[in-house]
């Protein structure tokens, strides 16, 4: 076997040992300082360690090495992201300056400064849009680079929505791009999860329970529970599932307390014992699916059919809750409504100013208010959606989409509608 060493590699690939060397200390400071301290302490005391001791420490340079090149990874993702927000600053302190230079312009001459005026203002209005943009974009770059964001453009493509639009309608498009949530499966059960435990809390009042009482009770509460979701009729590609088998692999409740809804109606109708009813789901935006999903009938065992909402007058269902991921409040407040004997308990509740439709609307700035509705009509046919639809189902007007899917709540705007015609880029391709 030929053993070629690190220093005729080096020389045989064009590298000399020194630049090598000079590479390593640029990457890890820590090489630097422990060649420093080999060199003062001279070859004998290198020589003079154990074989064992060469290779741990060899062992621990490689490690220092690696973990030194990945923290600068993030720095640089980190500068990428500061050079963005300092470039949007220092334009946004030019458009100021070029404001307060506008009444100085023309020397005290009238006519000069209405001359003036207009070209100024134009000019920073579109280099703070500017700004404001590649910001945007930057951002959203980093987040598909750090994986909390899907790959881009193949899942995701921001840069390509906005070549959509007129350079006039730019901005209003950028403060809604900006605005747009889209949340990872991971992240969305752990929501589920987390609903799961405060949930526990609340039926036990956990919080003064010493650590083997706490634990004592989650058990209890666990075993206890059946497990489903609202499901839409013939919808095999639901989310619902999704989530079910998240409440097995993050909270550990067992397979044989899982079910879908017809098999836990079944169940449900032939045990004389009441039980605790939980449904969870990703995303409520009116609540109509719940509520229909409460109030639908399913055929029993005895050839009868029969809801969750009669089974829970009869007694059969000790307790009903929901635990959707995200909810809006109207969805809450329709579903309290409708179904009063359904304790809905959400991870998130996304508040009435979270909808497009709202006057004081935060998805996007109180200035551009005003021309949202307006946006949203003229662009209706180049997205290939109705006007009287551009809110989405229900009115909601949100800007959300899940991982595995976007609720139809959400602005036909970012992905556009039925009739979307093959010249307009979706912000998701999915």
């Amino acid at each position: 076997m030929r053993v070629v060493s690190r220093t005729h590699t080096a020389r045989s690939s064009g590298i000399t040992q020194s630049r090598l060397y000079a590479h390593r200390e640029r990457s890890c400071p820590l090489a630097r300082e422990r060649r420093c301290g080999a060199a003062v302490r001279g070859p004998s005391c290198a020589s003079s360690r154990p074989p064992a001791d060469h290779l741990l420490e060899g062992r621990h340079r490689l490690d220092t090495y690696r973990a030194c090149r990945l923290a600068g990874g993030l720095r640089f993702l980190e500068r990428r992201i500061q050079d963005a927000s300092d470039l949007l600053r220092g334009v946004r302190a030019c458009a100021r300056g070029l404001s307060a230079d506008w009444g100085r312009a023309g020397d005290g001459d009238p006519s000069r400064i209405r001359e003036t005026r207009p070209l100024d203002k134009g000019r920073s209005q579109m280099a703070l849009s500017n700004a404001e943009e590649a910001f945007v974009l930057e951002t959203r770059r980093y987040f598909s680079n750090i994986a909390v964001w899907p790959r881009q453009p193949v899942d995701v493509n921001p840069s390509g929505w906005l070549s959509n639009f007129d350079r006039p309608d730019r901005e209003l498009a950028t403060n809604l791009l900006d605005s747009f949530l889209l949340i990872s499966t991971e992240q969305s059960t752990k929501m589920v999860s987390s609903a799961f435990h405060a949930l526990a809390a609340l039926q036990h009042d956990m919080f003064e329970l010493s650590s083997n009482e706490y634990q004592s009770a989650w058990t209890d509460f666990r075993s206890r529970i059946l497990v489903t979701y609202p499901a839409r009729p013939n919808d095999p590609a639901g989310s619902g599932h999704i989530y079910a088998r998240a409440a097995r692999s993050l909270v550990a409740v067992p397979d044989q307390q899982l079910f879908d809804p017809p098999a836990l109606i079944q169940r449900l109708s032939t045990t004389a014992t009441a039980a605790t009813v939980v449904f969870v789901d990703d995303f409520s935006g009116t609540g109509d699916q719940f509520c229909d999903a409460w109030a639908r009938d399913h055929s029993t065992a005895s050839g009868s059919v029969t809801s969750f909402a009669a089974l829970s007058d009869e007694g059969r269902v000790a307790e009903a809750i929901f635990l959707p991921a995200i909810v809006t409040a109207s969805a809450k407040a329709h579903i309290a409504r409708f179904c009063p004997a359904v304790d809905v308990r959400p991870a998130h509740v996304l508040p009435p100013r979270y909808s497009a439709s709202d006057p004081d609307t935060t998805l996007v700035p109180a200035s551009l208010r005003a021309g949202l509705d307006d946006l949203l009509v003229r662009y209706a046919d180049r997205a290939g959606y109705s006007e009287v639809g551009r809110y989405g189902y229900g009115g909601c007007g949100l800007a959300i989409s899940f991982e595995h899917a976007t609720p139809d709540n959400t602005l036909p705007i970012f992905n556009g509608g039925p009739m979307r015609p093959s010249a307009w880029t979706p912000l998701r391709s999915m």
